[in-house]
């Protein structure tokens, strides 16, 4: 089953690549153009994905029981190179996120988001820790230096670590989450109309936050039952969130396309940001010309000089 959970990533990978390749719609394709913050995050998160379903395939064909004495090490060593890539992927998922949830979180919650934004810069520390002490143990039992406690204590110390990992993550699914509801729940009410992209990122983050919710609680009852169908299921559902997301990037580039049929074409970061700069650019200019004119021309006279001007004009003396 991870084989095939392997292969299914392996071509949601190759769609993104070519989407990503395909969809500048006669654009030039540049490095910044095509290595964005969220092509990236999205791109490491599905790789990542790959990889630890490939680690759980290979996992499964490990010997068991008194054969594992033959190698101590190799399923240690498995285990610390899945757990890099699945706190990759984690990291990577809560990037993409608050780089979709960033100008919503700002308009929602304007005092919570420099705290989401400092808990998302900081958190990749956090979650690849938990591939460290599964890390040690393996260095440990390559240079035949383990022992009993002191496997007991690095295993202890992964739990934890991945423990700490989860509440972080979760904590800061629920802030989007939060960010997303509120922004949904606003735009029912709000009395202009509301931006077909934000009301996109809200939905799908939102279906996607709860994708990861019921991935934890799986993978949180797999560690207390150590059922391998449950360790299976919450990684299952981890492929299920990377899909969401990419699903989320096609209705945003649909979004693009349809603005562009409706309203002209859309134009970029970097061509708005010199539209208005040409704009003031004249705007200043016009006002700097009409100082000029103001100055070199001789001032109004006032109205009731004007007529006693005529006055004394008209007068026989």
């Amino acid at each position: 089953m991870y084989r095939f959970l392997m292969a299914a990533c392996i071509l949601m990978l190759v769609i993104l690549v070519f989407f990503i390749l395909s969809g500048r719609r006669g654009k030039p394709l540049t490095f910044q153009s095509i290595a964005t913050p969220f092509n990236v995050s999205l791109l490491i998160l599905i790789f990542s994905i790959t990889i630890v379903f490939a680690i759980e395939a290979e996992t499964y064909q490990l010997p068991t029981g008194e054969e594992l004495v033959d190698a101590p090490a190799q399923y240690n060593i498995l285990t610390s190179i899945k757990l890099v890539f699945l706190s990759t992927g984690e990291a990577s998922y809560i990037y993409y996120c608050y780089k979709r949830a960033g100008q919503l979180g700002i308009r929602v919650f304007p005092h919570w988001f420099p705290f989401l934004q400092t808990a998302t810069w900081t958190a990749p520390i956090i979650i690849l820790g938990q591939a460290i002490p599964n890390a040690i143990e393996a260095a440990l039992k390559l240079t035949y230096l383990s022992s009993e406690t002191t496997e007991h204590q690095l295993e202890l110390a992964t739990v934890c670590m991945c423990a700490l990992s989860a509440a972080l993550v979760l904590t800061l699914d629920t802030l989007l989450l939060s960010i997303f509801y509120k922004y949904i729940r606003d735009s029912l009410y709000a009395a202009t109309t509301t931006d077909r992209k934000f009301i996109i990122i809200a939905k799908y983050g939102m279906v996607a936050i709860g994708t990861s919710y019921i991935a934890f609680g799986f993978y949180i009852s797999f560690a207390v039952f150590m059922l391998d169908f449950l360790l299976l299921v919450s990684m299952g559902l981890m492929g299920l969130l990377a899909m969401i997301l990419f699903a989320m990037k096609i209705a945003l580039h649909a979004n693009d396309v349809k603005d562009e049929q409706e309203g002209g074409r859309v134009m970029s970061t970097d061509e708005l940001k010199r539209s208005i700069a040409e704009s003031r650019k004249h705007m200043e200019a016009s006002i700097e010309g009409l100082n000029v004119l103001s100055l070199d021309s001789p001032p109004m006279p006032m109205k009731g000089e004007s007529v006693r001007k005529k006055q004394d004009s008209a007068s026989p003396h």
